[in-house]
């Protein structure tokens, strides 16, 4: 059974969490900056050790 458009939540409540971080205009924080240069540098020193690591396994 279909509900009325009376019944049924808007649309805004359900968007996702990403959308009002990405409307608001402003420099990126240091923390925001730190964190992602971590990760960048994490996932980039992860593909020479897991390609070295299969290397040593005799893959």
């Amino acid at each position: 059974m279909r509900q009325s458009h009376a019944q049924q939540a808007p649309r805004a409540q359900f968007a996702p969490s990403f959308a009002s971080s990405a409307a608001r205009q402003g420099a990126p924080s240091a923390k925001g900056m730190l964190s992602d240069i971590l990760l960048l540098s994490f996932w980039v020193a992860m593909i020479p050790a897991v390609l070295l690591i299969g290397n040593a396994a005799g893959y």
